[in-house]
């Protein structure tokens, strides 16, 4: 079989920081080359066991990909180009659970790929290696998952619970909520939601749902049926369809219309839609 993917729910040790484990296997044959990957809400740890890919952006332009990287949120498109065959697994990561991993502020890793071993240790290329030694899917995701369970460790919630409530709430609604209300249903100030938001997951409230309904928009055009435009639009919380162009195309970097012409089964995988 020349490609592969599927996607894998995390053990439950692991639910309440992990959103989802994918994989992906595609021969150099089949690569498609240049696939753009567009901002979904959740950040990532992504483990290439093949051959090495070349990641492009606005932020930081072109450059090689680590094997294992940390990619935080991002609110920006970005050209991944590999460079032969695909093995890649991505760990997408709830913000609040990316944060309790590295014990660190994840707006520090906004619109960055950071280098696995200086956030997660020499332990990351061992787990590369071990993943490379098997042919198995389940194997490698069962590896993946022991290792993350081990760096997870005694994590101590009592500090972000209401940050964790706000983060639930955001993502349960697909960003279509009032923040002000928000700040009540969470017990804190709306300055204090912005700023312990911004510190704990790398973006204000309003804006990660922002980011959120723009990813809605995936789901909605994958339902089965004849799901029309103007449906998705009312769906998804925007005003009108000016308005909804106006915020795919800041998020995807081209109107929708191109975007699900040419980018969609790249983006599925890389950014967990």
């Amino acid at each position: 079989m020349s490609m592969l993917f599927k996607v894998f729910s995390p053990p439950a040790e692991l639910k309440t920081y992990v959103h989802s484990i994918q994989i992906m296997e595609v021969d150099k044959s089949e690569n498609s080359g240049r696939n753009k990957i567009v901002p979904y809400g959740y950040a990532g740890l992504l483990l290439h066991y093949k051959d090495p890919c070349v990641q492009t952006d606005r932020i930081n332009g072109k450059r090689l990909l680590p094997q294992a990287f940390v990619t935080g949120l991002t609110d920006q498109p970005i050209i991944i180009e590999a460079l032969g065959n695909i093995g890649t697994i991505a760990v997408n990561f709830y913000p609040l659970g990316l944060y309790h991993f590295l014990r660190s502020a994840v707006y520090e890793f906004t619109n960055s790929t950071v280098d696995g071993t200086e956030l997660l240790g020499p332990e990351i290329i061992q787990l590369r290696a071990s993943i490379m030694l098997t042919s198995s899917i389940y194997e490698k995701i069962d590896l993946v998952n022991r290792f993350l369970v081990r760096k997870l460790g005694n994590i101590d919630f009592r500090n972000s619970r209401k940050i964790e409530y706000a983060q639930n709430a955001l993502i349960a609604s697909k960003g279509i909520i009032n923040i002000a209300q928000l700040s009540k249903e969470s017990g804190l100030s709306l300055s204090s939601l912005e700023r312990q938001f911004r510190k704990q997951i790398g973006f204000s409230p309003k804006y990660y749902a922002r980011i959120l309904r723009f990813d809605y928009v995936f789901k909605l055009k994958q339902m089965p049926g004849d799901v029309n435009w103007q449906d998705i639009v009312f769906q998804a919380g925007y005003h009108d369809q000016a308005h909804f162009i106006k915020e795919f195309s800041k998020f995807a970097g081209e109107p929708p219309k191109g975007f699900f012409l040419h980018h969609l089964f790249s983006s599925r995988f890389y950014s967990g839609k």
